[in-house]
């Protein structure tokens, strides 16, 4: 039988698995994320694991990439994190020409989105909404089976939603964008200001006492120990966050809302601040009844199994 292999591309490694049509995963492999020697360098690590990875059953390759991706073409159309030169990069040609597979490209989130659809907590639904909260916040929305990429296939940037209208923070030009208010960058940077006012914070003490050392984790933990600095900063961060995810409840009407990434690791203690924070009037109430929100099941495997059956569906007949 027929497999594929899928590069999930992200700021600090590069995942990849080889995945056979049932879903299950028959090989991996990973790179350290190294930039500097430019896009050319990237590129290299790329298509050396999936020739580290490909045997000769293997029909294609899909590589999700952050930042926006045309999915017919391949070209990246925007920057991407730490990634240089990726702006109107010919991601999918060029990882073919170094391969001698054909390669799809898609966005990073979008394909996390497809893989919970196909394996994960949105099997079956409709309509599948996907936040994935990490260093930044990505988002995808699989309608039917299928990634809704929007009509020029710009689309879905959730981490610029605008939730404060009158902030000075803002994210690729985006004021008030949710990002900067509920990533684990922000979660972090909030957390570390709270403890020059409360040095005595477990936070602090889970940190060995140093400062720099707090990270989403930490935070999470001490929230989980019931120390209060931790909870403010997570029920601030959530509150934006549920106001991004209401609003789009309230547009698209999803029967399902995913939350994943690094940040949602943290389980329940971020689940039900969310759940409360729509249900106290984030979203509309009639709409908000008929749809689930679930953590995601697939961690970090979400972008390479989507990445997967957008290659079976794209390269196997």
């Amino acid at each position: 039988m027929a497999s594929v292999v899928a590069i999930d591309l992200g700021g600090t490694n590069i995942k990849g698995a080889r995945v056979g049509q049932d879903g299950a995963i028959q090989a991996r492999g990973w790179r350290k994320t190294v930039t500097d020697q430019g896009a050319s360098g990237v590129l290299s690590l790329i298509a050396d694991l999936i020739n580290e990875l490909k045997t000769p059953d293997v029909a294609g390759a899909a590589i999700g990439s952050p930042g926006v991706v045309d999915p017919d073409s391949g070209i990246c159309c925007s920057t991407a994190f730490n990634l240089p030169g990726w702006d109107g990069l010919e991601l999918a040609k060029e990882i073919r020409e170094r391969t001698g597979l054909p390669t799809l490209a898609d966005n990073d989130a979008n394909l996390a989105g497809l893989g919970e659809y196909w394996l994960g907590a949105g099997r079956g639904e409709k309509l599948v909404l996907i936040y994935t909260i990490g260093t930044g916040i990505g988002g995808g929305i699989v309608m039917d089976g299928k990634i809704f990429h929007g009509g020029a296939f710009r689309g879905v940037e959730f981490g610029i939603i605008s939730v404060d209208a009158d902030s000075s923070s803002s994210l690729g030009g985006v004021k008030g964008a949710v990002e900067c208010f509920a990533s684990a960058t922000a979660i972090i940077a909030d957390a570390r200001r709270r403890l020059t006012f409360n040095p005595k914070s477990l936070m602090l003490t889970l940190a060995g006492g140093d400062i720099n050392k707090i990270d989403a984790k930490i935070v999470c933990d001490a929230d989980k120990a019931g120390d209060p600095d931790a909870r403010f900063v997570l029920d601030t961060a959530m509150k934006y966050l549920s106001c991004a995810i209401g609003t789009m409840i309230n547009v698209m009407n999803p029967t399902t809302v995913i939350i994943s990434g690094g940040v949602a690791k943290a389980g329940d203690g971020i689940l039900n601040r969310v759940k409360n924070e729509l249900e106290s009037g984030r979203a509309y109430a009639p709409i908000l009844k008929q749809c689930t929100i679930r953590l995601g099941e697939l961690g970090d495997d979400a972008g390479i199994l989507g990445g997967a059956k957008r290659a079976l569906e794209t390269f196997v007949r």
